[in-house]
């Protein structure tokens, strides 16, 4: 894809997929819910009294969840129709947000050194350029301010192996190498297929761009589910615990 198209992309692809995706999010048992979220809320830690930057803030979950601990908490989004849907969550639940159409490649709107903490949930995989998203983030951060981020694990570009039962044997990994565009299909309440497209990239690929505009990686955890999670929902649960989902890093302004 040629430079800003993938950006682009997702921007109307989670406008139209923003309802849908939300009503999932409310569902039980989402891999989400049972590995991701319980691990960047571990990673985030205390929150009470800290300006907080929910870099693809989505319908807002992150954020009003953690305005709710304390935070003083200002949400963005590629996505105008996420944005809307966070501000009406925000004012439903009676929390204090603010919420702004922003690509997190492009943070001009805020002033440097004006965060603790920048948070972001599965969104670097929709940036064209990762590195001029992480150098945004080290500038709007205060001196020691953390960035913690999720991803959706390398490891994915693969898929199960099965025997003629249909049972899951084990997880073929190929072409991990290739930094190409998947497309994922949600399906849609009305039934339709709706698609997004991201880039994979290789663990090393974060790392090495984390440590480039200057940050000093603290963590990099790679979460199994919660022992609650088989509960809410075991084929999922059972899958987690096989190969990681997520993968996330903590990382600290140092300079």
């Amino acid at each position: 894809m040629l430079d800003g198209v993938l950006t682009e992309k997702a921007r109307k692809d989670w406008n139209r997929l923003a309802e849908n995706y939300q009503a999932f999010r409310q569902e039980s048992g989402t891999y989400n819910e049972i590995v991701e979220i319980p691990a960047m809320l571990s990673l985030i830690g205390n929150v009470k009294d800290k300006k907080v930057l929910d870099a693809g803030c989505g319908h807002g979950y992150y954020s009003l969840l953690l305005a709710k601990k304390g935070a003083i908490v200002t949400g963005i989004d590629i996505s105008e129709k996420m944005v809307e849907l966070a501000k009406k969550n925000a004012v439903k639940a009676s929390v204090q947000c603010q919420f702004f159409v922003c690509d997190l490649q492009d943070l001009s709107m805020f002033n440097s050194d004006n965060f603790d903490l920048v948070t972001s949930s599965i969104v670097a995989g929709y940036l064209d350029d990762i590195r001029k998203a992480f150098l945004e983030v080290f500038r709007v951060l205060k001196l020691k301010g953390i960035f913690s981020f999720s991803e959706n694990h390398p490891i994915l570009k693969g898929q199960w192996e099965r025997d003629r039962q249909d049972r899951r044997l084990h997880w073929n990994i190929d072409n991990y190498f290739n930094r190409s565009i998947g497309i994922a299909q949600w399906r849609a309440r009305d039934g339709g297929i709706i698609e997004t497209s991201s880039r994979h990239r290789t663990v090393q690929d974060y790392f090495d761009a984390l440590v480039s505009v200057g940050f000093v990686v603290e963590r990099l955890v790679e979460p199994e589910p919660i022992n609650n999670g088989k509960l809410l929902n075991i084929r999922r649960y059972e899958s987690a615990k096989r190969i990681p989902y997520f993968i996330l890093f903590r990382a600290r302004k140092s300079i």
